[in-house]
C-alpha cells in the first residue's frame, strides 16, 4: 500500500513494510493496491509508530474499540480512527514493541512472543504462569464487558522485559451471548495449533466458551515452558488432555484456576510451581555441598571445640581394659592429648543387636589392644579445671578413621571451586548451601559466584541440613572446610565426604580429580584467579566471571604464557561467558571445557564468538541428561562453518524433552548415525521428525520410528515437519506405504506443502481413500481435501474452481486458498455469484463477497453504478439499500458520481442514519455551487453534515460572504495585496478546514505579514500552525530569513523563537538545537562562545551533562571552559562541595602530555590534586614523563618536594630497586651533583655510605 492514510485525529500516516509471520491459509497478492493476507500494517507519523488494523464493518471496529478499553492495560492503546473509503474500517493503535533489539525504525519482521519462542527462549512453570497474571485480569474484566477471546496464541501475545500485552484485536471479538464468533477461516495457525480441536460450537453458552478459554491459557503457559505447540504434542480438546500436555511439559498439576479471579489464582499457582520445583529439585538432587564459614573462619580449635566438632562422628580408638560391664578404649588423636573414653555395655552395638535378651558381658568380645570404632555422644568441660574434656563415646560396627588434625588456624577453602567439580560431574542438580554471619554476610558471601548458592544463618544450618537429609538420604554429601558437630549429628545416616586440607583422610573424588586438587580451591579470596587477569581487574568481576575461569583453568596446561595480552583476551573471554550463561553456571562451565579442547585451539575467534553467541540460548533451552546436548554442542560450537542456529531452534528446541531420552548416537537415521544427522539441515530436519513421533507416539519403540524416518524422503520430511500429532499418529502405519508416497510426491514439491498443518485424521483419509473428485487434485492441489472436508453440503464442484482460475489467470491452488479463507457458510454465495467472485477475486485476491451479498443481495446489478471499491465500502460502512439510494440521488443532483457521493460520506464517520442531513434541496444546492467554486466533495459534505448552519449563512449573505472574511482578516483589500480571486478561494477555502489561523493573523500588525503568514499556512497544510507555540513565536518570526526552517524548529523540535534565534546565530545542527532545547532558559543566560562549546562536548556526553553544565556555568563561570579543557568526567568534582577550589586549581594549569593525564589526575583524588596545589606544573611534567600508576602519588609529590629537576630519575630508581624512603634526599643530592644512576647505587651500598646514612 503506497498511499498515505490520515485518520480523524488530523494525522497522516505511512505505511510500513513488515514481514509477517507465515501460516495463513489465505493467499498473497501484491498488486499494490490490496493485501489480503495482511490485516495488520506498522504504520508511522513522524515519531509516533501504530498498528493500522482493518474490521469487516464498522460494528466489528466499534466492539474492538470497547474490548481495548476494557483490556487495558494490557491491550494496545487506541492512538486513531481511519475512515478512509479505499480500506476497510479501520483503527490505529500503539504498536507494542517485543522482544527483539532491532529498532522500529528498522524493524522487518514481527517481534512478538512467537519470535521469541522461535529463538529458543523457554520460560519455568512458575515464570510462565506469572508473567500471564496481567492477562489473566485482563481477561476476567473482558468477560464482565461480554469478550471471551480464546485464540491466546503467540502471535497474539507481545512479551517485552517481563510484561505482557495482548494483540491481534480483531481475533478477539468473541462475544458469545450475542452470536458473535470469530470464523474459524481467518485463524492463523499458531492458534490451530493451540486450540486444536478445543472449539465450542457456535451455540454454546457462554460458560463452556469461558472454560475452553482456561484450557487455552494453559495451554498457552505450556507452550512457553516447553516450546511444542499442543496440537504438535497430541490431540487437544479436553481437560484430561491438558493435564497430560501440562505432564509432559514440566507442570506437576494442573494449576487451580477459575473465572472471575484468575489474576489472583495464577499468581498463587506460580508460586506452588515455585515450591514444587525447588522440591523436585532437592528430592533429585545427585549432590549437596556443604560450607559453614562460621566454622572455618575460626581461630585455632580448643580440645573442647575440637572433640565437639566431632559429634556423631565415628573416630578410630585402640582399646585398654576390658571388664565384664564396661570398655575403656584410647581415641586415636594422631600426637594430641590422649583422651580416654569408658563405654557401658548398654552403649554398645551387642546391646542393640540383642534388644532386651539381657545383659552383655563384654569380655567375650574385645580383648586390650583391638581396634574399634566409637561414635563421640557428648563432650563435657574438664571439671577440674584442666583442658582435656569428658568425651563420652558409643560403640559401633565396622571401622573409623582417626580423628582428624586438630586446626591450628582458620580454613581458606574456595567452596565455589567444589560445587563447580561437582556440577561438572553430576549435572546441573547439584545443591549448595552456605552459612554465612551477619557480620560476614556480605563479605564472605561476596566470594562465591552468587548463582546456586543458598545462604542461611549458621544456626539454621543443621536444621537445613537434617531436612536435606530427610528429604534425599540418596544425594552425595560434600562438605567443604569445617562443620560443627550439630551439623555432623544431622547428617548421621549418611556418609558426608570432607574437603580439608591436612586431614589424615584422603580428599575425596570429584569429577575424577582429587577435591584438593580442584582449579583455585584453595583461592578461598580469589586471589590467584585475579593474578590471570589484567591489574584493574576488580573483585565483582573476578566473582561474576570465576565460573568460566574455573572451566578456562579445568584444561590449562603449565606451557600457557601468561602475557598482559593473554590476561586481556582471557579476561574478555570470561566476561563474553559469564554474560551468556549467567543463569546456568553448570552449562558454562560445559562450554568453557568444550571449548579448550585442542581443536577449538585454532577455529577463528570470531566466528567461534557468534557461534558461541547463538547458542546460548538453544544449549540453555536443552535437557542436560542423556547426550544430545553434548552432541548439540560440538555440532553448534564446532569446526564446520554451517549456520545451524535457526534450523535447530525452530526444529529440535520444540522436541527437546523427548530427545534427550529418545536420541541414541548409535542408532542409524537416514543411513547414519543419529550425531552426523546434527551437522546439516537434512540431518536436522529428519532428527526432528524422529522427535516428533517419539513425542506423538509415546509407546513405539525408538528403534522402529527410527527406521521408519530413515525410508522416508528429504523432501517427505520436510513437508511432514508441521503437521498436527493427530495426523502424524493417524499415518504412522501409512508411512511406509508406497500409495502414500505416490499421493504426495507431485503435490509438496509445489507451494502447498504448508497446507499438511492445516490437515486433520479426516483430511488425510480423504486424501488417500475417499476424496470427491479425485482427478483433480493434482491441478487444484493439497488444498482440494481441506475443502471436501468442510463442504458438507457438496456446495464447491472443482471444476468451477478450475473454470474461476481461467478467467481470473490466476493458479487454482490460489483459488483453493481463497476459498479456504472464506468462511463455509459464505461458499454458497460464492458459487450462485460466480460473476462477483471473479471480479472480486481479480481486484482483491479473496473471494470473501458474503459481507456485500448479505446488504446488497442484489449486488452485481448495483455494480455497475457505483464500482467494486464503493459497494465494498457502502457495505463495510453500514449503509443499507435505501440509505445507498438517497446518496444515488444526491450525487445526480450535485453532478457527481455516485461512488465521490459514497466515499466523500463514507470519510466523514458519520452514523448512516444521519444521511438525511444532506439530501435537502438546499443541501443539494450549496453543495454544486461550492463544487463548482473549487471544494472537493470530501468537504463538502464534511461540511455539510458537521455544521448545519452552513445552509443558513450561505443563504443570507451568498457569493460575497468570501471577499468580505478575507478582508476584514487581512485589514485591506485582498487585490491591493497581489492577491488574485482564485488565489483568494483557496485561502478561504484552506479557512474554512482551519479558522484557528484567523486568530494567528490576529496577532500580527502588518497586512503583508498577515497574509505571509496565511500563504504559509495554506501552502503547506500538513504542518498545522495553529499551535501555542506559533503564537508566542508571533509576530518575531516571520522576519527570520528561512522561515520554513524556523517553523521546522519551532514546531518539530520544540525550539522556542529565542532559541531559534540563538541557533541560528550560532549555527547548530540538528543534535545541537535537540540539546539546546533541553537547556530551556538557562542557555539564554550564557555566553555564545560558552554555549557552542558546551552543546560540542554535550553531543558526546548527552543532554544531562548539558543541563548540569550549563547550570554550573550560570553559577561560576569559566566551567565549560575548564570542562573542554580538562576533559567532561571532571563535572561532578566540580559540582562537588570543593567545586570552586578544585576549579580555581584547574585553571592555572593545562593537562600537557594528552587526556589520559587529566584521567590519571582525576583518578588520583584528594591526593592528586593536593600534589597539584603543591607542585602545580612540576607535578605534570613529572607523570607526562615517568607515567606511574595512581597509587603512587604521593610518593611523586614528596619526590617533588625535594626537588623538580632530578624527579624523574629518582623516581625511576626508587620504582626499579625499591630504594627506602631515608636514603631519597641524599640520592638527590648525588643525582643533582651529576652522577650516573649506576655510581649513585653503588655509592648508596657502600658500607661507609650505609654508616654515613646511620
Amino acid at each position: 500500500m503506497d498511499k498515505r492514510i490520515r485518520g480523524k485525529s488530523g494525522r497522516l500516516w505511512s505505511v510500513r513494510s513488515l514481514l509477517l509471520r507465515g501460516g495463513h491459509i489465505r493467499p498473497t497478492v501484491h498488486d499494490g493496491r490490496y493485501d489480503p493476507s495482511r490485516r495488520v500494517d506498522l504504520v508511522q507519523d513522524q515519531n509516533t509508530y501504530g498498528a493500522l488494523r482493518r474490521f469487516a464493518d464498522r460494528r466489528q471496529r466499534a466492539a474492538a474499540i470497547s474490548l481495548i478499553s476494557a483490556g487495558a492495560p494490557v491491550t494496545p492503546v487506541l492512538v486513531d480512527v481511519i475512515d478512509d473509503p479505499s480500506l476497510a474500517p479501520s483503527i490505529v493503535t500503539s504498536w507494542v514493541a517485543g522482544g527483539s533489539d532491532v529498532l522500529l525504525d528498522r524493524l522487518s519482521e514481527v517481534d512478538d512472543l512467537a519470535y521469541l519462542m522461535e529463538r529458543g527462549h523457554k520460560w519455568t512453570p512458575a515464570q510462565a504462569l506469572r508473567t500471564l497474571v496481567p492477562l489473566g485480569q485482563a481477561l476476567d474484566v473482558m468477560a464482565r464487558q461480554g469478550f471471551i477471546p480464546i485464540e491466546l496464541s503467540p502471535d497474539h501475545v507481545i512479551f517485552n522485559s517481563g510484561s505482557i500485552q495482548l494483540v491481534g484485536i480483531g481475533r478477539h471479538l468473541y462475544r458469545p451471548d450475542l452470536g458473535d464468533i470469530p470464523d474459524v477461516s481467518g485463524m492463523s495457525l499458531l492458534t490451530t495449533l493451540l486450540l486444536g480441536d478445543d472449539h465450542p460450537a457456535s451455540g454454546a453458552s457462554s460458560a463452556v466458551w469461558r472454560d475452553a478459554q482456561l484450557r487455552a491459557l494453559l495451554r498457552l503457559a505450556g507452550w512457553m515452558v516447553c516450546g511444542l505447540p499442543p496440537t504438535l504434542w497430541g490431540h487437544v480438546a479436553s481437560w484430561t488432555d491438558l493435564q497430560h500436555y501440562l505432564t509432559y511439559a514440566g507442570f506437576t498439576e494442573v494449576p487451580r484456576i477459575r473465572p472471575g479471579q484468575l489474576a489472583l489464582h495464577l499468581a498463587e499457582a506460580a508460586d506452588r510451581a515455585e515450591q514444587q520445583a525447588a522440591e523436585r529439585q532437592v528430592k533429585s538432587a545427585p549432590a549437596v555441598v556443604l560450607y559453614d564459614d562460621h566454622q572455618c573462619s575460626k581461630g585455632p580449635e580448643t580440645l573442647y571445640d575440637w572433640f565437639s566438632n566431632h559429634i556423631g562422628r565415628a573416630v578410630l580408638a585402640v582399646v585398654t581394659n576390658v571388664e565384664e560391664s564396661t570398655v575403656r578404649a584410647r581415641i586415636e588423636t594422631l600426637g594430641e592429648a590422649t583422651v580416654i573414653v569408658t563405654v557401658p555395655w548398654q552403649e554398645t552395638y551387642h546391646a542393640a543387636l540383642r534388644g532386651s535378651h539381657g545383659h552383655v558381658d563384654l569380655t567375650h568380645h574385645y580383648r586390650e589392644g583391638d581396634r574399634i570404632a566409637v561414635a563421640i555422644t557428648r563432650v563435657l568441660p574438664s571439671t577440674t579445671g584442666g583442658q582435656r574434656p569428658r568425651v563420652y563415646a558409643r560403640l559401633t560396627q565396622g571401622t573409623a578413621p582417626p580423628m582428624r588434625t586438630r586446626r591450628r588456624s582458620s580454613v581458606d577453602l574456595n567452596a565455589e571451586s567444589v560445587r563447580l567439580g561437582l556440577l561438572h560431574e553430576h549435572g546441573p542438580g547439584v545443591i549448595a548451601v552456605a552459612a554465612f554471619s551477619t557480620r560476614r554476610m556480605g563479605v564472605g558471601a561476596a566470594l562465591l559466584s552468587g548463582a546456586g548458592w543458598v545462604l542461611v544463618d549458621p544456626s539454621e544450618l543443621p536444621d537445613v541440613v537434617a531436612r536435606l537429609v530427610a528429604t534425599n538420604p540418596a544425594a552425595r554429601y560434600v562438605i567443604v572446610g569445617e562443620a560443627s558437630g550439630k551439623v555432623a549429628t544431622a547428617l548421621r545416616g549418611v556418609k558426608p565426604e570432607v574437603v580439608l586440607p591436612h586431614s589424615a583422610a584422603p580428599p575425596p573424588q570429584i569429577a575424577g580429580r582429587p577435591a584438593l586438587a580442584l582449579p583455585y580451591v584453595m583461592d578461598s579470596k580469589l586471589d590467584d584467579f585475579g593474578r590471570r587477569l589484567p591489574d584493574r581487574t576488580g573483585s565483582s568481576f573476578r566473582r561474576r566471571t570465576f565460573p568460566a575461569g574455573w572451566a578456562h583453568e579445568w584444561v590449562s596446561t603449565d606451557a600457557e604464557q601468561i602475557t598482559n595480552a593473554s590476561r586481556s583476551a582471557l579476561a574478555k573471554k570470561l566476561k563474553r561467558h559469564a554474560a551468556l550463561f549467567a543463569d546456568n553456571t553448570e552449562l558454562l562451565v560445559r562450554i568453557g571445557t568444550f571449548l579448550r579442547r585442542p581443536g577449538h585451539q585454532s577455529v577463528d575467534p570470531h566466528r567461534l564468538d557468534v557461534n558461541l553467541q547463538q547458542a546460548a540460548t538453544v544449549l540453555s533451552s536443552v535437557p542436560a541428561r542423556g547426550k544430545f546436548r553434548r552432541d548439540l554442542t560440538s555440532a553448534l560450537l564446532g569446526t564446520s562453518y554451517k549456520d545451524l542456529y535457526r534450523i535447530v531452534t525452530q526444529r529440535l528446541l520444540p522436541v527437546a524433552l523427548q530427545l534427550a531420552d529418545a536420541y541414541d548416537p548409535g542408532l542409524l537415521l537416514g543411513g547414519r548415525g543419529m550425531d552426523e544427522n546434527l551437522f546439516d539441515e537434512p540431518g536436522v530436519r529428519r532428527l526432528a521428525l524422529y522427535g516428533r513421533l517419539v513425542t506423538a507416539l509415546p509407546g513405539q519403540k525408538h528403534a522402529a520410528l527410527a527406521e521408519i524416518v530413515s525410508a522416508l524422503e528429504d523432501d517427505l520430511v520436510t513437508a511432514l515437519a508441521d503437521i498436527p500429532a493427530p495426523s502424524l499418529q493417524y499415518l504412522v502405519a501409512r508411512l511406509r506405504s508406497p500409495e502414500l508416497l505416490e499421493t504426495l510426491r507431485g503435490l509438496i514439491t509445489g507451494g502447498d506443502f504448508d497446507l499438511l498443518t492445516r490437515y486433520t485424521p479426516t483430511a488425510w483419509r480423504l486424501l488417500l481413500e475417499e476424496l470427491r473428485q479425485p482427478e483433480l487434485l493434482g491441478v487444484l492441489g493439497l488444498g482440494w481435501a481441506l475443502v471436501v472436508e468442510r463442504d458438507q453440503d457438496l456446495t464447491v464442484d472443482g471444476r468451477m474452481l478450475i473454470r474461476l482460475a481461467g478467467e481470473t489467470g490466476r493458479e487454482p491452488g490460489h483459488i483453493v486458498r481463497a476459498l479456504l479463507d472464506t468462511p463455509t457458510e459464505s461458499w454458497r454465495g460464492v458459487v450462485d455469484n460466480p460473476g462477483l467472485a471473479r471480479n472480486w477475486l481479480a481486484r482483491y485476491g479473496d473471494l470473501d463477497v458474503a459481507g456485500v451479498l448479505r446488504v446488497f443481495p442484489d449486488a452485481e446489478l448495483i455494480v455497475p453504478r457505483v464500482g467494486y471499491d464503493a459497494l465494498r465500502a457502502a457495505a463495510a460502512g453500514g449503509l443499507d439499500r435505501g440509505r445507498l439510494d438517497q446518496l444515488l440521488t444526491f450525487a445526480a443532483k450535485a453532478a457527481i458520481s455516485p461512488a465521490e457521493a459514497i466515499e466523500a460520506f463514507l470519510s466523514t464517520g458519520i452514523d448512516a442514519d444521519r444521511i438525511d442531513t444532506i439530501i435537502g434541496p438546499a443541501a443539494v444546492a450549496w453543495s454544486a455551487y461550492r463544487i463548482q467554486a473549487g471544494d472537493t466533495i470530501d468537504e463538502v459534505i464534511r461540511r455539510l453534515v458537521t455544521d448545519p448552519q452552513v445552509l443558513r449563512v450561505w443563504a443570507i449573505e451568498g457569493r460575497n460572504l468570501s471577499l468580505k472574511v478575507l478582508t476584514d482578516l487581512l485589514g485591506t483589500r485582498p487585490q491591493d495585496l497581489g492577491v488574485d480571486a482564485r488565489e483568494g478561494r483557496e485561502l478561504l477555502r484552506y479557512l474554512e478546514r482551519e479558522p484557528g489561523v484567523m486568530d494567528l493573523c490576529a496577532r500580527v500588525i502588518f497586512p503583508r505579514q498577515r497574509l505571509r503568514l496565511l500563504r504559509l499556512a495554506a501552502a503547506n497544510p500538513e504542518r498545522r500552525l495553529v499551535h501555542p507555540a506559533v503564537a508566542a513565536a508571533l509576530p518575531g518570526i516571520l522576519d527570520e530569513p528561512d522561515l520554513d526552517a524556523a517553523l521546522s524548529q519551532l514546531l518539530d523540535e520544540g525550539l522556542d523563537y529565542k532559541q531559534i534565534v540563538l541557533a541560528r546565530t550560532l549555527s547548530l545542527d540538528r543534535p545541537r538545537r535537540e540539546l539546546l532545547r533541553s537547556l530551556g532558559p538557562v542557555a539564554l543566560e550564557m555566553d555564545a562562545a560558552e554555549l557552542a562549546t558546551l552543546l560540542t562536548l554535550a553531543r558526546i556526553e548527552g543532554a544531562a551533562f548539558a543541563v548540569e553544565a550549563a547550570q554550573l556555568e550560570c553559577e561560576r563561570a569559566g566551567t565549560v571552559q575548564l570542562l573542554s579543557r580538562w576533559g567532561t568526567r571532571w563535572l561532578p568534582v566540580l559540582a562537588g562541595r570543593q567545586g570552586a577550589t578544585v576549579a580555581v586549581l584547574l585553571a592555572r594549569h593545562r593537562p600537557e602530555g594528552g587526556e589520559w593525564i587529566s584521567q590519571w589526575l582525576l583518578d588520583a583524588g584528594v591526593d592528586g590534586l593536593a600534589a597539584l596545589a603543591r607542585h602545580g606544573r612540576g607535578l605534570l611534567h613529572l607523570v607526562a614523563e615517568t607515567r606511574p600508576p595512581v597509587a603512587d602519588v604521593r610518593v611523586l609529590s614528596e619526590l617533588l618536594d625535594l626537588g623538580p629537576s632530578q624527579a624523574p630519575r629518582l623516581y625511576r630508581l626508587v620504582v626499579d630497586y625499591g630504594l627506602p624512603r631515608e636514603s631519597w634526599g641524599q640520592v638527590y643530592r648525588w643525582l643533582e651533583e651529576g652522577k650516573p644512576p649506576d655510581e649513585v647505587l653503588l655509592r648508596l651500598w657502600d658500607s661507609a655510605a650505609a654508616r654515613l646514612l646511620a
